[in-house]
C-alpha cells in the first residue's frame, strides 16, 4: 500500500478554482449557493462530443454532446455535473454533507476518500430506474454518482458509494502491482454476486469482497457514535450479508482456479 501512495503524486490533479467550506456550513444550502453565486467564475460549462475519452461518456454512453458544469472542488476533489447548475447546487450540498458524516465517523476513512478519490461527476441518466454509482481502472481516481434524485437512502446511500468506488480506486492501484487474478482463467460470469445478484468475473467478486466487508467494517463504526437508523441498517446489513453462512466459502471456491493464491487465502477467510 506504501507503494501505491507514492505513486499517486502522478495522477494528482488540483482544480483551478477552490471554495473552502468550514463543517458548520456543509448542511447550509443557502451558504453554498451563496459562495458559488459569488464565483460565477469558478463555474464552467464545456461541451463535449461523445467518445472523447471522458469517463462518463465512455460508461454509461452518453449520446451525442453533454454540457458538464465544473462548479465546485472541495479537499481536492473536483465536483463535476451534466445536470443544471441549480440542480447540481443541491447535490453538491448533499456531497458534502456525505463527507463531513465520513470525516465525522472515521477520519481514517475520510483521508483514504480523499487519497483515491479526484472528481465526482454527476449524471442524471433515465434508462436507469434508480441511484447508482460507477468507476472504471481506465480513469484513475474518478467516480459517477448517478440519479441523485432517485436515492432510497438520503445522504447515507450517497456517503456509502463515495466510500465505496474510493475502495475500487485503491483496489485499481493495488492491481498496477499486484494482479488479482489470471485473466486467461478468469469469467465473465462465474460468479453469482451474494450482494447485486448479478453474474461476475472472479476478478470483479475479488473487488466485491474487499469492497463489502469494508464497507460493514464502516457502517459497524457508524453504528458505535451515532444513532442507528432504518438506513443506515439497511446499508449495514446489505455489507455483511454476502459473508454470511455457506455462500462466501461457495463462491470462493468457484473462482479458485482464476485468483491470485494470496488474494483467495485473504478472501476465504472474510467477514464482517
Amino acid at each position: 500500500a506504501s507503494d501505491v501512495y507514492k505513486r499517486q503524486s502522478m495522477y494528482s490533479r488540483r482544480s483551478q478554482f477552490p471554495i473552502n467550506l468550514k463543517p458548520s456550513e456543509f448542511r447550509n444550502p443557502e451558504t453554498v449557493h451563496a459562495l458559488l453565486s459569488s464565483r460565477k467564475s469558478s463555474i464552467t460549462s464545456t461541451e463535449k462530443s461523445r467518445g472523447t475519452g471522458d469517463f462518463f461518456d465512455g460508461t454509461f454512453g452518453l449520446e451525442k454532446k453533454v454540457t458538464t458544469h465544473t462548479f465546485l472542488d472541495f479537499s481536492f476533489i473536483e465536483i463535476r455535473s451534466v445536470v443544471g447548475v441549480d440542480t447540481a447546487l443541491e447535490y453538491a450540498r448533499q456531497i458534502m454533507e456525505a463527507l463531513s458524516v465520513i470525516r465525522k465517523v472515521s477520519p481514517a476513512t475520510y483521508s483514504f476518500v480523499l487519497r483515491f478519490s479526484s472528481q465526482i461527476t454527476i449524471l442524471e441518466y433515465e434508462n436507469l430506474p434508480r441511484f447508482t454509482s460507477a468507476s472504471n481502472n481506465a480513469y484513475h481516481r474518478k467516480m459517477c454518482l448517478v440519479n441523485l434524485a432517485k436515492l432510497e437512502y438520503g445522504i447515507l446511500e450517497i456517503l456509502d458509494s463515495i466510500v465505496h468506488e474510493a475502495i475500487h480506486s485503491f483496489l485499481y492501484s493495488v492491481e498496477l502491482f499486484f494482479p488479482f487474478t489470471d485473466k486467461a482463467h478468469d469469467k465473465p460470469d462465474l460468479i453469482l454476486s451474494p450482494w447485486t445478484g448479478r453474474r461476475l468475473s472472479a476478478h470483479s467478486f475479488a473487488h466485491a469482497c474487499f469492497v463489502w466487508s469494508a464497507l460493514g467494517m464502516f457502517w459497524k463504526k457508524y453504528h458505535s457514535c451515532s444513532q442507528t437508523t432504518s438506513s443506515s441498517s439497511f446499508l449495514y446489513d446489505r455489507a455483511r450479508s454476502g459473508f454470511s453462512g455457506r455462500a462466501q466459502a461457495n463462491n470462493v471456491r468457484a473462482g479458485e482456479h482464476a485468483l491470485d493464491r494470496t488474494i483467495f487465502a485473504h478472501i476465504s477467510g472474510m467477514s464482517v
